[in-house]
């Protein structure tokens, strides 16, 4: 069976018509077409059932081998058939939905999650700012890139606590703030005793500070810059695509967790409902408090970046081996 990545990325969805992606695919032999889209609405579940409409039409008119449709359907049921799924019972009950109640979303799956989490951190620079060894009357700061982030932040040190570990911390989040900013900013380093900022560069747009998405770089450049010109250490959390390390290089640590997915309810209540769905952020404050060992690796490597934020050839941390 022959199955498509997501029909509607930019690198398609860009050039060509979504009409015509289904059909040149289809023709072309592809069994099942990958459409990410969400079911958060009745409107959205709309849009598939006029997508398929769309194609049973190009079928009716031709533009579709009927002939390649029942090689395709005939293709996935064989395989349906060899795995058992038609001797399954799909019917909804109350007792499935109870189990699923108890499982999905639930302390044990939540622990395994927190456990991958931490295994994936991966230390890409330290230059003595890592471990922080926490001591009595210092202070901790740290710089969320969204509101949305603090709820992560306390339940890791929540956590630490938990272990023993008691921090004095104070959060702050800087999400689309203008520089000015930057003018309370030498008093809120003056306060801390370490420095720990989150970054969220979804493309290389965010790494420009002459871009719109810019404002994240124009924040972190000026608070680096602050906290080196206080004599202190700041530690940069890459929350999401890994190329930015390359842009942080003046920080004096750098973990990559590889997810800006937060926790939305906090405290958590693990009951089926809860709307934790993501511990990577919380997992790399945890380990910075309490441990030295990271075992994640770059999964690519990364070039350097010249003053206009273009990769050179140049290699700055090579893919893990």
């Amino acid at each position: 069976i022959i199955i498509t990545d997501a029909l509607n990325m930019d690198a398609i969805a860009k050039h060509f018509h979504h009409k015509d992606v289904a059909r040149i695919a289809i023709n072309a032999g592809v069994d099942i077409l990958l459409m990410p889209n969400g079911f958060y609405s009745d409107s959205s579940a709309e849009e598939f059932g006029v997508y398929i409409q769309e194609i049973e039409e190009m079928v009716e008119a031709g533009e579709i081998s009927v002939t390649r449709i029942d090689e395709a359907v005939t293709r996935i049921l064989t395989l349906k058939e060899k795995l058992g799924l038609f001797d399954k019972d799909y019917a909804i009950s109350d007792e499935k939905i109870a189990k699923a109640h108890a499982i999905v979303g639930s302390k044990e799956h939540h622990e395994k999650e927190f456990e991958i989490a931490t295994k994936a951190l991966t230390l890409v620079k330290n230059n003595g700012a890592l471990p922080i060894v926490f001591k009595e009357n210092e202070k901790v700061l740290i710089f969320n890139t969204f509101d949305s982030e603090i709820n992560s932040t306390q339940c890791a040190f929540d956590l630490l606590k938990g272990k023993g570990v008691i921090v004095n911390y104070k959060v702050d989040s800087y999400g689309k703030k203008p520089l000015a900013q930057a003018v309370l900013l030498a008093e809120k380093v003056k306060e801390a005793d370490y420095i720990i900022a989150t970054v969220n560069t979804y493309d290389k747009s965010y790494m420009d500070r002459s871009s719109k998405n810019g404002w994240q770089a124009t924040f972190l450049d000026a608070l680096i810059e602050e906290v080196h010109r206080q004599g202190k250490k700041i530690v940069i959390v890459s929350c999401y695509l890994p190329y930015d390390v390359a842009r942080y290089q003046k920080a004096d640590a750098i973990v990559c967790c590889y997810s800006d997915k937060s926790i939305r309810d906090y405290p958590i209540v693990y009951d089926g409902e809860t709307y934790t769905f993501g511990v990577a952020i919380t997992a790399a404050i945890v380990k910075m408090f309490n441990g030295r060992d990271y075992s994640g690796k770059l999964p690519f490597t990364i070039y350097k970046l010249d003053e206009n934020y273009h990769y050179t050839g140049e290699v700055l941390y090579e893919v893990a081996k």
